[in-house]
């Protein structure tokens, strides 16, 4: 009995080397990916934004959670509007695209 114990420890030793040795080693992440990545988020939220301030439209495009609305065309809500497409548009260029294809 005493004589299984060295060779149960070996044999996790080496099992434990085994795995760990198929582990690949970790990779550092891909900027192009990272990039697109938070392209697309920033898309996404300004295609939402869209729908949300042009509610006919989305109506248009099949999306039916503004129905209840219209577009408000006061000169304050014009300039909401505005503001916001000025931070897309920063948020756009404040990505690193170089790289992307």
């Amino acid at each position: 009995m005493t004589r299984l114990f060295p060779t149960g420890l070996l044999l996790a030793a080496l099992s434990f080397g085994a795995l760990h040795s198929c582990q690949s080693p970790a990779k550092a992440p891909d900027p192009a990916a990272i990039a697109a990545a938070r392209l697309d988020s920033v898309f996404t939220e300004d295609h939402e934004m869209s729908l949300r301030n042009y509610p006919t439209w989305a109506t248009y495009e099949g999306d039916d959670r503004y129905n209840d609305r219209l577009t408000e065309m006061s000169h304050q809500a014009y300039e909401a509007r505005a503001a916001e497409s000025r931070d897309m548009l920063r948020r756009v260029e404040a990505i690193d695209t170089a790289g992307m294809d």
